[in-house]
């Protein structure tokens, strides 16, 4: 992605879903609303050779520079829908 969101950290882990590690995902909550999930996975999706472990917790700010997310939601609502209906399969 040559798009910074907020900042270069959380624009590589936004698109991490599905990737063992930590990953960004953006979930719609109603038509044109978006929130942003860290999610943690032990195994990538397409390798699972054990229990595959899970978590996942809304996030307000970025972690790494501490950018309130729903202004980084709404300056690129484009790209947030299209990475949430690409990731969406990943969500809890």
């Amino acid at each position: 992605m040559s798009t910074v969101l907020c900042c270069e950290l959380f624009s590589e882990m936004i698109n991490e879903a599905g990737k063992k590690g930590f990953a960004f995902i953006p979930k719609n909550i109603e038509p044109g609303q978006y929130i942003i999930f860290l999610q943690s996975r032990n195994q990538d999706t397409d390798d699972i050779t054990d229990k595959l472990t899970v978590i996942q917790q809304a996030v307000r700010y970025c972690p790494f520079c501490g950018t309130e997310l729903q202004q980084v939601i709404q300056k690129n609502k484009v790209l947030i829908e299209a990475l949430f209906e690409k990731n969406k399969r990943f969500l809890l």
